[in-house]
């Protein structure tokens, strides 16, 4: 009995520590993932800001999601922006280890 539960104990400990680990790994992941994101969107508003060519259909766009007030378009165009931008990321990124570069 007592090499038993002294059994359960330690297969117990083992998830126990590959749990843990498995948190780790996904906090590490959304960790690179969030900061991704915080670039993206830092990139965009640097494109806006800058004055440099603006997507006309996703500047339409942003206009009615933002339901016709203008002073949210633009955050609505970074929303746009950004996701296509990390479309776009994730596309290259998917060819890049495609052809093993990554």
């Amino acid at each position: 009995m007592e090499k038993l539960e002294h059994r359960v104990l330690g297969i117990e400990i083992i998830i126990s520590t590959a749990i843990g680990a498995v948190r780790d790994i996904k906090e590490k992941i959304e960790s690179n993932l969030e900061d991704k994101h915080k670039k993206i969107y830092a990139l965009v508003e640097e494109e806006y800001d800058n004055g440099e060519e603006i997507d006309k259909e996703l500047w339409s766009q942003a206009f009615v999601n933002a339901k016709g007030y203008e002073k949210l378009r633009k955050v609505e165009y970074m929303k746009l922006r950004a996701k296509e931008l990390k479309k776009l990321q994730q596309k290259i990124e998917g060819m890049l280890t495609d052809k093993k570069i990554l």
